[in-house]
């Protein structure tokens, strides 16, 4: 049984979340991306006081940075619904202490927030941020990928095709992404971005084909396509889900035909499922191995453009 449960705790007051986000961007990504951010530590306090960026000169976004500046963004905004939580607890409270310690919460947050969007702005200093009609293709895919990721419903699902649905895939007359999504959206789930992927460590009984997918799914329809209903002779047999994509995927070890998880880090994940992209694109003789509903597509220019206004405002 998928736990279905969310919790909005003040994201650890201190952006657990954000740091497992940027933990997932490699060394040299982030490095690439600050070495000319300059970090003045003078002054107390618990953040540095100045960021300054050594070159001004206009340079396209690029998507590692890209990556970076949505992060930020996504930790802003959940800081945001946090603060609000403890603007209301503030004017509650009753006693001087727990107003203190209220207090003490709001201005952690606020210092956060105040930091996160000087560096980003370092961070897009110098850089193109086009109107989204001009953003180039690589740029909304990851906007798509990210933005879809971050709703609060949303799920990190992994799907190991068998060899059928592989081969069935790979061969349809409008592409693996169209005959894909198609299965998924006759199971319901039309709220979903994903991208195909395939494995060269995979055993040869399987296929090394799988999908790496954000699904917006309702906890019903979630229960009712993972549940693995328990058959005449005791055992369970296959989930929907996995009937209609990798019903002949042979498990081992970790390696589950089906893996639903909860969404809690949209940047990390999509880092992760665009891994081996390009590589994937080539195999696939140009076509993309992704797929975006509306609905994905419509998330990404949201967080592009509300990213966009962020980095345009005083801090």
């Amino acid at each position: 049984m998928i736990n279905t449960e969310f919790s909005l705790s003040e994201q650890a007051s201190l952006w657990v979340d954000v740091d497992a986000e940027l933990a997932m961007l490699s060394p040299d990504e982030l490095a690439d991306e600050l070495k000319s951010v300059e970090f003045s530590f003078s002054g107390s306090g618990t953040f540095p006081k100045n960021i300054t960026r050594a070159s001004a000169t206009k340079k396209p976004l690029r998507p590692s940075a890209a990556r970076l500046l949505a992060i930020l963004y996504l930790g802003h905004q959940d800081n945001v619904a946090v603060l609000g939580n403890l603007y209301r607890e503030l004017r509650l409270a009753t006693d001087q202490e727990g107003r203190e310690q209220v207090q003490t919460r709001i201005t952690k947050l606020e210092a956060n927030n105040r930091y996160a969007q000087r560096l980003a702005q370092s961070v897009a200093s110098g850089t193109e941020l086009h109107e989204w009609r001009r953003v180039p293709g690589e740029l909304k895919r990851a906007f798509t990928l990210i933005g879809f990721a971050s709703h609060r419903d949303a799920y990190a699902i992994t799907i190991r095709l068998d060899s059928g649905v592989a081969g069935a895939a790979l061969t349809a007359a409008k592409g693996q992404a169209d005959y894909l999504s198609a299965i998924l959206r006759r199971l319901g789930v039309t709220e979903l971005a994903f991208v195909l992927e395939r494995s060269d460590r995979e055993s040869s009984e399987n296929s090394p084909w799988h999908l790496h997918c954000s699904a917006i799914i309702s906890a019903d329809l979630l229960e009712e396509l993972t549940r693995e209903p328990i058959g005449a002779d005791g055992k369970p047999k296959p989930s929907k889900l996995r009937k209609a994509l990798a019903l002949d995927y042979r498990q081992r070890y970790k390696n589950r035909a089906v893996d639903v998880q909860p969404l809690r880090t949209a940047g990390a994940w999509g880092v992760y499922i665009t891994k081996d992209i390009d590589v994937t694109t080539h195999r696939l003789k140009g076509r993309s191995p992704c797929y975006a509903s509306q609905s994905a597509k419509r998330a990404a220019r949201e967080l592009y453009d509300g990213m966009r206004r962020w980095l345009t405002t005083t801090c």
